[in-house]
C-alpha cells in the first residue's frame, strides 16, 4: 500500500516575506507554535526558514535581528514534492539529502509541509498499530 504525503503533511502554509526581518519571524513562529515559514518573494516562494537558521545566524555573530532579512538567513536550496509523492519516496529523499522539511507543492504553490516530526508522528502512530 503507497501513501502519499498529502495525508500526512501539515497545513496551512505560513509565509513570510523574503526582505521581512528575523524578528518578524521569529515573532511569528512563536505566535503560530511552529519552526518552519516559507519565504516567498514577489509571490513565488524562494526558500524555507527554520528557527534553527535563525539560531545558527545569531551563534555565527552578534546580530540585529530586528535588521538582518529573512532572505539572508534562509535556506535557498529547497526540497519540494507534489502532493501525490509517494511517503516512503520523501521520507528516504529526506534522509539521502540530509535536509528535514519537504516543501508540497501543486505546481508553484506551497500546500503544506512536511518535516522529519511529521515523520516521527507517523512512524510512532505506525508502530502503535503493530505496522512498524
Amino acid at each position: 500500500m503507497t501513501f502519499s504525503i498529502a495525508r500526512f503533511m501539515s497545513r496551512p502554509v505560513r509565509t513570510i516575506g523574503c526582505a521581512s526581518s528575523l524578528a518578524e519571524a521569529r515573532e511569528q513562529m512563536s505566535q503560530a507554535g511552529i519552526h518552519h515559514l516559507v519565504v516567498v518573494d514577489r509571490g513565488r516562494y524562494v526558500g524555507i526558514l527554520s528557527d534553527r537558521d535563525i539560531y545558527r545566524r545569531e551563534a555565527e555573530k552578534p546580530i540585529e535581528p530586528e535588521v538582518l532579512s529573512v532572505g539572508e538567513a534562509m535556506a535557498a536550496d529547497v526540497y519540494a514534492v507534489s502532493p501525490e509523492a509517494p511517503l516512503g519516496e520523501v521520507a528516504f529523499e529526506m534522509a539521502r539529502l540530509g535536509v528535514g522539511t519537504a516543501l508540497v507543492v501543486s505546481g508553484e504553490e506551497p500546500v503544506g509541509i512536511f518535516t522529519t516530526y511529521d515523520a516521527l508522528l507517523v512512524l510512532s502512530r505506525w508502530a502503535r498499530a503493530g505496522l512498524a
